[in-house]
């Protein structure tokens, strides 16, 4: 099916249907759409298809300058004043995320469209200079010295000049490499109105003038045609087409160790045969504003984000809550729709995420990632909404990761999202914990317990599609993770086995539970109960058996989180006061809701 379909219903009206397609082709339409919605034109947006006014892309040669500025401003300047305010903060108890939204809203709500560019530079000034008063105003007592020294529009002078210039190449460049006009150094100190002009003549003056006369109506026309390789559509005019190279999404030409070109395919005689139309060019271009900037830093080295959904009006929504940084809303928006869960499977397995980390053709950093949404988390959070959002909302902390600070309850849903195995992460974090680097003992059991959720959904689906065996009730495959931490929190006493003995022991158990060494684990286990004389619990020979419900690796961190926490001399520090702990660990959450398995 063409991605592209032409209606002219009258001589004077003329409309373009974009219908979606792969990732890239998607993140475009989206990109377009955010573009012409802030130029406060209101495309007809479908399931299926973006519906657009020819006439309507006039504005968008002004509409993509002020919009990539907009976009450039909030990714880049809010970062820039809290990163100085904590240099000069003497004491740690600034709220530096506060801070930060409050400028990011700001920004958002004060930069409007303007059709003269000009006047929009003149605001985008004036706004920027203004974020020194909002702060005074909402931060007097908090940051009131580091203000005075703190002079806004010195220190983002040269963002601004760079924004009042239009100088483009170090934002287009790793998306764009050497893209005419966007990522090309001789054209960044052409004039702005120059800019706009040749935006236009190059992009949009061939779609408003040609394309009726371009494109090939009926089967007698089409003998000689040149297709488009992104929408498939037939045009009779060569010159209305263009080859698709790295300039137009330039972190498709990376591989993971260096820069590979993958566009030049359908080569014969030295004549290409991948074609892109001016259309699709157009779209590609507008991919920058379809990609999300991320909020917090991960393991995954990426710096945007984009979701792909089967209909544009879930990819609308669902990348604007990861604009609004709440990644726990895509769950809930998944379970909550009606015709989703009509078409789970279908639609779960057509839901994807792609993530980059664009830049020049010549560094190294390049990524590009995608991963499909685990459906196994899609359906645990239908079923246990409240309980799910509970225990990772209690994961609401930041950590040291892979030589990154993290947020640990974002790792830990994208983890459980692209179906990746977090028993490393939680090794981490107890080793963090017997090192005193980490003091949230509550905050591992909760991410061990979620991940016992997760497997238990996945062993539960794997038996019932395998022979429909009857299942283990969940509380009670749960209770004998329970009792195996209480016993080990009981087996020794913090006399018998002192805090740095019991430290060093514990070390030696999770090097051999990251390794996956069973019989190690299971002699060093049994070592430690004979050479100090205690008779082995029933409840810790279950570490001993195997089990179709629990694997070796659950089932020995609950020992050692035992272990190292024992009844009689606790050692937990207390949560920080702005992270509640009621009603979030697996002791006070009630298993009751968890539907039984039968």
């Amino acid at each position: 099916m063409n991605n592209i379909i032409l209606n002219q219903n009258e001589i004077n009206l003329q409309e373009l249907n974009l219908y979606l397609s792969n990732w890239l082709y998607n993140s475009g339409i989206l990109g377009l759409y955010r573009i012409l919605n802030f130029s406060n034109i209101n495309p007809n947006c479908t399931e299926h298809y973006l519906n657009i006014n020819i006439k309507d892309l006039q504005i968008i040669p002004i509409a993509f300058f002020e919009y990539y500025i907009k976009k450039y401003i909030i990714e880049k300047i809010p970062n820039e004043i809290t990163s100085e305010i904590f240099k000069k903060q003497k004491t740690k108890n600034i709220d530096l995320k506060e801070i930060k939204s409050s400028i990011t809203n700001f920004l958002e709500n004060e930069i409007k469209f303007n059709p003269n560019i000009e006047e929009y530079l003149v605001n985008i000034e004036n706004t920027i200079t203004n974020i020194e008063n909002l702060l005074k105003i909402q931060f007097k007592n908090e940051i009131e010295s580091i203000l005075q020294k703190l002079k806004i529009k010195e220190l983002l002078s040269q963002k601004i000049e760079k924004i009042n210039t239009l100088n483009l190449l170090s934002y287009f460049q790793g998306l764009y490499f050497n893209k005419s006009l966007l990522a090309i150094p001789s054209t960044q100190k052409l004039p702005i109105k120059d800019k706009i002009q040749k935006f236009y003549q190059e992009y949009i003056k061939p779609i408003e003038t040609e394309i009726l006369n371009n494109i090939a109506q009926n089967k007698y026309e089409t003998n000689k045609y040149y297709t488009c390789v992104i929408c498939n559509k037939k045009y009779k005019n060569r010159e209305f087409l263009c080859e698709f190279i790295e300039s137009d999404f330039s972190i498709l030409g990376v591989s993971s160790k260096e820069f590979i070109n993958y566009f030049y395919f359908y080569k014969d005689n030295n004549k290409h045969y991948n074609l892109k139309c001016k259309i699709c060019e157009l779209i590609l271009l507008c991919s920058f504003a379809g990609f999300t900037k991320k909020e917090d830093k991960d393991t995954s080295k990426t710096n945007y984000i984009f979701l792909s959904a089967p209909l544009l009006t879930d990819i609308i929504k669902l990348n604007q809550d990861l604009q609004n940084k709440t990644f726990i809303k895509i769950l809930e928006n998944l379970t909550q729709n009606t015709e989703i869960l009509n078409k789970l499977n279908y639609y779960i397995n057509n839901v994807y995420i792609v993530e980059i980390n664009p830049g020049r053709k010549l560094e190294k950093n390049h990524k590009f990632t995608f991963f499909y949404i685990n459906p196994i988390l899609i359906e645990l959070y239908q079923e246990n909404q409240n309980l799910i959002k509970s225990l990772i909302e209690s994961l609401n902390i930041t950590i040291n990761y892979k030589n990154e600070r993290i947020n640990l309850a974002n790792e830990t849903i994208k983890n459980l999202t692209y179906q990746n195995n977090i028993i490393p992460l939680i090794i981490h974090l107890l080793k963090q914990f017997l090192q005193k680097e980490f003091y949230y003992l509550l905050s591992i059991k909760n991410l061990i317990y979620l991940n016992f959720l997760v497997s238990n959904k996945i062993i539960e689906k794997n038996k019932k599609s395998e022979r429909g065996d009857n299942l283990m009730d969940i509380n009670k495959i749960y209770g004998i993770i329970k009792s195996i931490e209480r016993e080990a929190a009981n087996s020794f006493t913090i006399s018998e086995i002192n805090q740095n003995k019991r430290t060093s022991i514990a070390f030696r158990f999770l090097n051999l539970v990251k390794g996956n060494k069973k019989e190690d684990f299971y002699n060093e286990l049994l070592r430690l109960y004979v050479v100090y004389n205690k008779p082995i619990p029933e409840a810790i020979k279950n570490i001993l058996y195997e089990s179709n419900y629990l694997t070796f690796q659950e089932k020995a961190l609950a020992f050692i989180t035992g272990f190292i926490n024992p009844t009689d001399n606790s050692y937990i520090k207390n949560y920080p006061e702005n992270i509640s702990q009621e009603n979030i660990s697996p002791e006070n959450i009630s298993l009751e809701n968890i539907p039984e398995n039968n």
